[in-house]
């Protein structure tokens, strides 16, 4: 990664988490729906107020997506992953963090940390994939 990487950062917040990655490129994008936490963000210049699953950018329009503690949180993070394969150059790279305990997939384990701590927006989803409904 290098200055003229097209960074973006879905979910920037207050930027505390990936600071020092997006601060490497001069042209950070950042993106998330909670206004409050855009406004307080001093590490990216160009904020927007948007969703992951609905992103306002044109097709390949970044080399680099990063997404930390983020995907927990999406109704529909299928729709997500599409938006984000579509602003993507062809071979760009995207990077997902998630809570430690937490699934995509999810488990009685993630579950249980997901639900389990406070939580103000909007709130935690999972998708819970079983053969079992009494497990869902």
């Amino acid at each position: 990664m290098d200055s003229g990487t097209r960074i973006l950062d879905i979910g920037c917040g207050h930027a505390n988490l990936l600071a020092s990655t997006v601060g490497r490129s001069r042209r950070p994008v950042g993106i998330d729906v909670d206004v409050t936490a855009l406004t307080r963000n001093d590490v990216i210049r160009h904020r927007v107020a948007a969703s992951a699953e609905r992103l306002p950018f044109e097709r390949a329009s970044f080399d680099l997506v990063v997404m930390a503690w983020v995907l927990e949180h999406l109704s529909h993070p299928v729709s997500a992953f599409s938006e984000i394969r579509r602003v993507l150059v062809p071979g760009g790279i995207i990077r997902v963090a998630m809570k430690h305990g937490c699934s995509a997939f999810g488990n009685a384990k993630a579950r249980a940390v997901v639900w389990n701590f406070p939580d103000p927006i909007p709130q935690h989803r999972e998708a819970l994939y079983s053969t079992r409904p009494d497990l869902v």
